[in-house]
């Protein structure tokens, strides 16, 4: 009696050599709830080939000559699979069984498309760098070369970062920080005063490598290339020096084209209202 994993399921199995003719000899099986119909074992030669039924309880006459009989439960709702797709993977669960008898183990198995796909997530440097943005929730701070510019860490979410940023009266821009299945990414959220989308809006990119706990840069994707043809090339950078100073910069790759924002981490300043089309959310911290 062995016990082989087939899409995550536990089966218990039993090969038989007996000949044609010959009865299949007494096989434990799960218990049968009283009053239900029996299961039905099924059998498969070496080679994968199916050759019939076997009753549970070892009754009955097995054809061939190398016999793998799967013992089934009796609760239908412990399949992540019904009896026929069961009774098609038979020869592939054969077949597996034979090469493992065989010693040919040194091949990993295939995967199991069955199974979730996992996927990387933000690398551990950008899960710093995402730790230090969180620890600015609900605080705003101003550009020292320009006082009227504001930056506010609005809302931080499990995946989310919102991050309002001023000139003076106009409320129109929002920085959206999110995390990937394959690093982060940046959004630039504009606004008009009634809430409305700007007609450029949304544009901004991903990550392309780890980055530092300090610093990520984010590449622009075909969105903005299709939005904004110029900035196609564009690389936005966050870097933040915990305690110090947060500076946002966009370099426009072959061109002088270029932007530094710092803003001070030492002097807080009283958060802004809302930006445009958030009013009616609240700041989470």
């Amino acid at each position: 009696m062995g016990e082989v994993s087939f899409h995550s399921l536990p089966l218990r199995y039993q090969w038989s050599d007996h000949g044609p003719g010959r009865e299949v000899p007494p096989v434990a099986s799960l218990p049968v709830k009283a009053g239900s119909e029996p299961r039905w074992g099924r059998t498969a030669s070496e080679s994968g080939r199916v050759n019939g039924n076997a009753p549970l309880d070892g009754t009955g006459a097995a054809h061939g000559h190398s016999l793998l009989i799967l013992i089934l439960p009796d609760d239908p709702s412990e399949f992540p699979m019904n009896l026929k797709t069961l009774t098609r993977s038979v020869p592939a669960i054969a077949l597996a069984l034979a090469l493992a008898a065989c010693g040919d183990t040194d091949e990993p198995p295939p995967p199991d498309d069955a199974a979730p796909q996992e996927t990387a997530g933000p690398s551990a440097e950008q899960l710093a760098w995402w730790g230090h943005m969180q620890e600015l929730c609900g605080t705003a701070f101003a550009n020292p070369e320009n006082p009227e510019q504001v930056m506010h860490v609005r809302q931080c979410f499990e995946d989310e970062i919102r991050i309002p940023v001023h000139m003076g009266d106009d409320r129109s821009r929002t920085w959206i920080v999110t995390q990937q299945a394959d690093g982060l990414r940046l959004k630039h959220d504009h606004r008009e005063e009634d809430g409305s989308e700007d007609e450029v809006t949304q544009y901004g990119g991903d990550t392309q490598d780890a980055g530092t706990p300090n610093s990520q840069d984010f590449h622009a994707d075909e969105f903005t290339a299709e939005l904004i043809p110029p900035a196609a090339t564009n690389i936005w950078t966050m870097e933040i020096r915990p305690g110090e100073e947060f500076v946002y910069t966009l370099v426009r790759v072959g061109t002088d084209h270029g932007v530094v924002w710092p803003f001070d981490l030492t002097n807080p300043v009283d958060p802004p209202p809302a930006p445009w089309g958030y009013e009616d959310t609240e700041a989470t911290h």
